[in-house]
């Protein structure tokens, strides 16, 4: 059962992928999508459990080291005011605009502030996510600074 849960995460996720790709889209948004599409809330063909949330932490650190590779000292340094100032600046606008947007539709203050939280993370990492694409990395923006 825990084989066919990877094999069935693994080939839904490169399908994603590929089709991500096609429509040029970053990639994060083709693992969420399969994540969602096949996770217990819609299609059900992977149920929740320990193993799946294990191999979910092991993708995790692969993401952070992949990201941890592809930053020096020095250029983190030259960068990090701007990079706190923008990406603070993003996840406030973002809790904001989305609580905003909740509060219209007559949700609790709380409620909406806490869809606002779960929209600016997830935004955050779609919004990171094009320096992962191949040939954006070193060149781009984040280098030219």
């Amino acid at each position: 059962m825990i084989a066919r849960d990877v094999v069935v995460l693994l080939a839904v996720a490169a399908g994603a992928l590929l089709a991500a790709r096609a429509l040029r889209l970053p990639a994060i948004v083709a693992y969420l999508l399969a994540g969602v599409l096949v996770g217990p809330g819609a299609l059900g063909w992977v149920r929740h459990s320990e193993t799946v949330a294990e191999v979910a932490d092991i993708g995790v650190a692969l993401l952070l080291f992949g990201v941890g590779i592809e930053f020096s000292l020095d250029r983190l340094r030259r960068i990090l005011p701007r990079m706190v100032l923008s990406g603070g600046l993003q996840v406030a606008l973002t809790i904001a605009a989305t609580a905003a947007a909740f509060r219209a539709l007559d949700t609790p203050w709380p409620r909406a502030v806490f869809m606002g939280f779960l929209v600016a993370l997830s935004s955050t990492a779609i919004v990171t996510s094009p320096s992962e694409r191949p040939g954006s990395s070193p060149t781009g923006w984040a280098k030219r600074q």
